[in-house]
């Protein structure tokens, strides 16, 4: 429990995280050596280093909280990978409703379908009765 800790300290670290990328090279060479598990080199995978933010930011939950005016610029972002980083990381970390709200409203139109999606089914689980109001059902009606 390093993180909890360490407290709002650790979100410089953990932004880093849940912003790494693998090059095509260090991808390659991940798979390679996963396929290979009698050589060991510690390489870490952006993937990894990802979930290791997403559970550093549930473990501070509201103490997370100087993050999420990052999160909610970063949902913003051209990068659709970025949009869904940000979103997970307003979920990991419980955001308020009066922060979320405004981020899953906007989302829920978003012109990435899978972002769509998932911010149609966080608003679904989070705010049912907001999510109703906000047409949620209407465009996913199977959630």
């Amino acid at each position: 429990m390093a993180v909890k800790q360490i407290g709002s300290n650790a979100i410089p670290l953990l932004l880093g995280w849940v912003q790494a990328e693998d090059s095509a090279l260090k991808f390659k060479l991940i798979v390679w050596l996963r396929e290979h598990p009698s050589i060991h080199l510690p390489i870490k995978a952006a993937a990894d280093q990802k979930w290791m933010a997403y559970i550093g930011f549930m473990l501070l939950g509201s103490e997370a909280k100087p993050a999420w005016p990052v999160f909610i610029q970063w949902t913003y972002s051209t990068n659709q990978s970025r949009r869904f980083n940000a979103l997970y990381c307003l979920i990991w970390s419980k955001a308020d409703k009066e922060t979320i709200l405004p981020v899953l409203n906007r989302l829920i139109h978003d012109p990435d379908t899978d972002l769509k999606l998932f911010a149609s089914q966080a608003f679904h689980f989070l705010y049912p009765q907001d999510a109703e109001a906000a047409g949620v059902y209407k465009m996913f009606p199977y959630i």
